[in-house]
């Protein structure tokens, strides 16, 4: 619906950014996400590219909320679809494919060079090796040697287990968010990186930043159920439950 309206009033943008704001902040509620920031001061308005580590479908709406916008993103093609489609041309998002050369490093370069900024999920979303807190970085961020900004993210649910994507579907995600109703964001930002002149190639900016990124998630709860007895859910996830109970599950 959400998107359907900023199809047709897609010339009032600062009207159609404060629907989809809400949109996502009222969806954060009714799965119970309460969500903290620290190190808000480094959020900047300077032309760089955004990165954080993709853990699940609730990512978009955090960059979302700690940018106080909607921010342009790096999107495959697959996903440019309606009604996704429109809201990827609303945000002026950049398409890449897998399949064939997309120019995604020159046009990145060029959005940064027009004084705009770019979010991006180097990590793909990929599997988390047993040793690391992030799946291993894809070079393209990184490859323009423009200033980044990192973002961490860590979800503690009170008693989820099923927090990433891995092979979960979206019902199945959302299924077990709503079952859990109390999950605390924990957001770290850390300052704006800049290419190094001592560094080699962009590989190893891309392990500086890869580094600087796991020391920050380090530093945050660990992701694992924290189930706080006698805590009540919020109005929201219980009057979304009961409505599932009584049209949905009758």
């Amino acid at each position: 619906g959400t998107i359907f309206i900023s199809d047709k009033f897609y010339c009032n943008k600062k009207l159609i950014n404060s629907i989809i704001l809400n949109y996502g902040n009222i969806s954060s509620k009714i799965f119970g996400l309460t969500i903290h920031i620290e190190d808000k001061e480094h959020i900047t308005d300077k032309p760089c590219i955004i990165i954080s580590n993709h853990i699940n479908m609730f990512d978009h709406f955090i960059m979302a909320y700690i940018q106080n916008k909607v921010p342009p993103f790096i999107t495959l093609n697959k996903f440019n679809i309606f009604p996704i489609s429109t809201l990827i041309k609303y945000t002026k998002s950049i398409i890449c494919s897998h399949n064939k050369k997309s120019n995604v490093v020159q046009k990145m370069k060029q959005r940064i060079k027009q004084g705009d900024q770019v979010t991006i999920y180097p990590d793909s979303c990929d599997y988390i090796p047993e040793d690391k807190l992030m799946a291993p970085f894809k070079s393209g961020a990184f490859v323009p040697k423009e200033p980044i900004l990192p973002i961490v993210i860590r979800y503690i649910p009170s008693s989820n287990t099923n927090m990433n994507w891995n092979d979960n579907t979206l019902f199945s995600l959302l299924h077990s968010y709503l079952l859990d109703g109390d999950i605390q964001v924990y957001v770290k930002i850390l300052p704006l990186q800049y290419y190094k002149h001592d560094y080699k190639s962009h590989e190893d900016y891309k392990h500086g930043i890869y580094e600087l990124m796991n020391q920050g998630l380090s530093s945050l709860p660990r992701q694992e159920p924290n189930l706080m007895i006698g805590k009540s859910s919020s109005k929201y996830t219980m009057k979304f439950l009961l409505y599932i109970k009584k049209y949905i599950l009758k």
